[in-house]
């Protein structure tokens, strides 16, 4: 999954970085955005249990599922692209060091 990531991104975005700093910025941004994906699950946890403490009705309990659901598969796929910018930036420090080995 990762890796089909990675190439995905690359038709979008060039196949390489040009510095340790821009591999950075691009994986610290998409791990801010798992952060932020977490931070919604563990905010509808707390609505969720608000919910079963005051016996809610199924639907209610549901709905609530139901949007943890959808936010738990973008934090799937935000994980996924996470590791996507790990391998690119491994790529980017292999090929640095090759090329300076020679």
């Amino acid at each position: 999954m990762i890796l089909e990531e990675l190439k995905t991104a690359s038709l979008k975005h060039p196949p390489i970085f040009n510095s340790n700093h821009e591999s950075y910025a691009v994986l610290l941004e998409e791990v801010e955005e798992c952060k932020s994906a977490l931070d919604f699950i563990e905010r509808d946890m707390k609505v969720l249990w608000s919910e079963v403490k005051n016996d809610a009705n199924n639907k209610e309990l549901l709905t609530t599922l139901r949007e943890m659901e959808k936010i738990a598969k973008n934090l799937v796929e935000e994980s996924i692209q996470v590791g996507a910018m790990i391998e690119k930036f491994k790529r980017f420090l292999n090929d640095w060091l090759i090329i300076w080995n020679q």
